[in-house]
């Protein structure tokens, strides 16, 4: 068994939260979920320079913070 758990797409049942648990496995983010993060961040871009308004997210900081592209 690989002590490593890759985390992609695949909802996390709370069996596989004991597993990484008991066998002290460290967590990595699966490629295809790295590229689906960065396929994002890249479309997030495009729409925040495409635009003078702020660009509002669901998140419990969106409400409190209005963070220029530099400091994300």
């Amino acid at each position: 068994m690989s002590n490593v758990y890759q985390i992609g797409s695949t909802p996390l049942s709370f069996e596989i939260l004991e597993q990484i648990i008991n066998n002290n496995l460290k967590l990595n983010l699966a490629p295809e979920a790295a590229e689906r993060i960065r396929k994002c961040r890249d479309y997030l871009d495009k729409k925040i320079e495409s635009s003078d308004t702020p660009l509002y997210g669901s998140t419990p900081f969106s409400r409190r913070w209005n963070l220029p592209k530099n400091r994300i």
